[in-house]
This record gives structure tokens, sequence and C-alpha cells, in this order.
């Protein structure tokens, strides 16, 4: 969704510098910035994120 919040920001926005020998080596853009995101899918903080999205909070 368009909407949903990045695991790899917290502003929505991301600047990500990479040699362009490296950036081939991991297989291209997309294969590099979808297992950046899987990566930081992984991160304690980001399904802390998510879990809480789960729970009633009345504060």
């Amino acid at each position: 969704m368009a909407d949903e919040e990045l695991p790899i920001t917290e502003t929505g926005y991301k600047s990500i510098f990479i040699h362009h020998s490296n950036l081939m080596r991991w297989g291209g853009v997309e294969k590099y910035i979808i297992e950046e995101l899987r990566h930081a899918a992984k991160s304690e903080a980001w399904k802390f994120k998510q879990e809480s999205k789960n729970q009633l909070c009345l504060f």
C-alpha cells in the first residue's frame, strides 16, 4: 500500500550511496532494495512497531 510505513526510514526518505560495481554484484537495484527492506523488517524496533499497531491504546 502506498500509505504504509517502510522499515528502512522514519521519514519516508532514504539516501543510499552505493558504488555501481557493488550494486551489480548484489543483483541490481530492485534486488538490492528488496533485500534492504527484508533486512530492516527483521529488526526488533520494526517488529515492535508492527506489533504495537495490533494493540489497543487508550492514551
